[in-house]
């Protein structure tokens, strides 16, 4: 039997109440049952509501300890979340754990057929979705949705209102690039990422984050500035640095071309200046 156990059919009250000034306001102790044991059947209401209203307080609105082998907390529900955890100021959910083999948080979907993710993150902010500190193993795929594998460079200041993204790049210095401006310039170093449809799938060297940097498509697809005004561009052609600055162009000259490619067309540009799909490949 519960240690504990009240019942009301008055709507608003509370089947148990309990008020102390020091001590808890509910204890219950079983030695074969819940200590406490609650239910309910609204449709919007827990079952155990807990309130910290101490604006100052740094106690939990619960706390939970087993000395035993068994979990602090267990929690099963229908259709509903497990666990909503909501805070203003500090972390939704805080966990740690000294044991030398587990994980402090452990998520599993064991659901065969389920395309849902067994951890999810949302981040609306400018910082990271994960962060991780320390080494991260992945048993499976990395999907990831972008289409080139990047690299951030510094760019001439007098150059950051210029350089959009599809923008040809040449080297510049030790980790420093600027505009392309010359034909078949064998300093290409790539295309500014983020152009058209794509953006980038990985980013190295994210380690530093001052203004002025910015993410160079090495392999990959990209979009990329061409002018076709001094060759029509065909699906496959290879591509060089033009003398229309950041722009791309066909490599007619393979004497000239050796070290100065760019990638090859994926789409076609007949005439004029525009943005293609192309795939990187320096050579």
């Amino acid at each position: 039997m519960p240690a504990l156990n009240g019942e009301t059919s008055r709507p608003g009250e509370a089947a148990v109440k309990g008020t102390s000034k020091s001590g808890p306001g509910v204890h219950g102790i079983s030695q074969e049952f819940d200590g406490v044991h609650a239910t309910t059947n609204s449709p919007q209401n827990a079952a155990i509501a807990g309130y910290n209203l101490n604006a100052e307080g740094t106690g939990a609105t619960l706390f939970a300890e087993n000395r035993g082998r068994g979990p602090g907390v267990f929690v099963r529900t229908g259709i509903g979340a497990a666990v909503d955890a909501r805070s203003e100021a500090y972390e939704a959910v805080h966990a740690e754990t000294n044991s030398p083999n587990t994980a402090a948080i452990a998520a599993y979907n064991l659901n065969a057929d389920s395309t849902g993710a067994a951890l999810y993150a949302d981040h609306r902010g400018v910082g990271p979705a994960g962060f991780f500190k320390g080494n991260v193993i992945v048993t499976g795929d990395v999907l990831l949705t972008g289409a080139d594998l990047a690299e951030n460079f510094s760019l001439a200041e007098t150059e950051t209102d210029e350089v959009v993204p599809g923008t040809v790049v040449v080297l510049d210095g030790i980790d420093r690039v600027r505009m392309s401006t010359s034909a078949y310039d064998s300093k290409v170093a790539g295309v500014v990422s983020g152009a058209g449809d794509y953006r980038p799938g990985v980013i190295l060297d994210h380690r530093d984050q001052r203004a002025g940097r910015y993410p160079l498509a090495l392999v990959g697809k990209v979009y990329c500035r061409v002018d076709a005004s001094y060759a029509p561009v065909g699906v496959g052609d290879l591509l060089t640095t033009s003398d229309t600055p950041g722009h791309a162009m066909k490599a007619l000259d393979p004497g000239r071309s050796f070290g100065a490619v760019i990638g090859k067309a994926m789409s076609a540009l007949d005439r004029g200046i525009g943005l293609i799909p192309i795939l990187v490949l320096l050579r």
